[in-house]
């Protein structure tokens, strides 16, 4: 990195899990100006590969033991299963620690409410990680809402999942709630965010949430539509059992239509090893998106990059007092309130004024 170690913000990071490596741990070490000064974990395959991929970083497998050397870093980032980031988060804002919290930010609303409770009370910086603000579909469509005249924007159709048919072990597809969430706490959290982020508040919302797959015990599959402050409505779908490509975001003006067809690659990049220096990184495999105006004609133009980088960057500039917090915690919170009036409207069959 280009400044010298010691002028680097120290970030520990608690869990090594799939988010804790592939996104929280690739982004820290990579962006200027941060060190990955630490990992919690309890596991020892994550331990060795902390010791292999970030040698510098100290390893704590007790939880107490981290806290008592709290005052060694700077700030603290949490990458664990969304239901135990109520104790982390409020464990570390007790001892003044600026914190990241993975999205969604706690296992239910209400709990998300505590950690903004305490946040509060203690005074200390809080931001949730929405990385997928800076999806390329998300930084393509707001560059175009910009450029282009679309009129007035009536609908917005956003599609976001994948195709995993068979129950996998992980902790997402597990019942750790009284009410479970699935696919609707971690993909919406993202998606419905998105549109509030593009389009603005939300003032009503209508769901559907199933369960889809032979043995699933929390849904994974999701329909939501929102309607705007500005009369916009959005329309999400998602879930595991998506099998075919569809266009990942359409927005339809009364002047004209914006599609983007294929999705961020960031995942699968990082998954696959990729750094974020790499001139591919964040590039989508069809870089391109379809504008067809007002006379029907179709002109394709160029999407834009992907960075979810962004957000650490913005971090980094907030804790040295440069810039505003990337992701205010009650942003996130409030998400989580719009997720559980989706559910509530799906086991209703009614819509949810807000």
């Amino acid at each position: 990195m280009g400044q010298e170690q010691n002028h680097n913000l120290k970030i520990a990071l608690i869990g090594f899990g799939f988010v804790g490596r592939v996104f929280h741990a690739n982004m820290i070490d990579q962006t200027e100006g941060l060190e990955l000064s630490a990992v919690v974990t309890h596991n020892e395959r994550a331990t060795a590969q902390v010791h292999q991929l970030y040698p510098r970083a100290r390893v704590y497998d007790n939880n107490d033991d981290f806290f008592k050397d709290i005052d060694r870093y700077d700030a603290v980032s949490i990458g664990t299963p969304d239901d135990t980031h109520l104790e982390f988060a409020a464990r570390v804002m007790q001892a003044g620690k600026p914190v990241v919290i993975d999205k969604p930010v706690a296992g239910s609303s209400q709990e998300a409410n505590k950690i903004l409770d305490v946040a509060q009370a203690t005074g200390t910086p809080a931001a949730a990680f929405q990385n997928r603000r800076h999806d390329a579909e998300i930084l393509t469509a707001s560059k175009y809402l910009k450029e282009l005249d679309l009129g007035r924007i009536i609908r917005v159709e956003s599609r976001y999942g994948s195709f995993r048919p068979n129950v996998e072990t992980g902790w997402r597809e597990q019942k750790t709630h009284d009410q479970p969430r699935g696919a609707l706490f971690d993909l919406g959290a993202h998606t419905l965010d998105q549109v509030v982020q593009l389009f603005g508040p939300v003032t009503s919302i209508y769901g559907e949430v199933s369960t889809q797959r032979e043995n699933a015990v929390v849904p994974d599959d999701f329909f939501i539509a929102a309607t705007h402050q500005q009369g916009i409505i959005s329309h999400i779908v998602g879930g595991l059992v998506q099998s075919t490509r569809q266009p990942r975001l359409t927005i339809q003006g009364t002047l004209g239509s914006l599609q983007i067809n294929d999705q961020d690659p960031e995942e699968d990049q990082l998954k696959a090893g990729m750094r974020i220096d790499d001139p591919h990184f964040g590039v989508m495999s069809d870089p391109t998106a379809c504008y067809i105006d007002r006379e029907g004609e179709k002109h394709i133009l160029p999407a834009v990059r992907g960075w979810q980088p962004a957000f650490y960057e913005g971090w980094r500039d907030f804790l040295q007092g440069k810039a505003d917090n990337p992701v205010p915690l009650a942003e996130s919170v409030h998400v989580l309130e719009l997720l559980d009036q989706a559910m509530l409207s799906s086991q209703d069959r009614r819509i949810i004024q807000e």
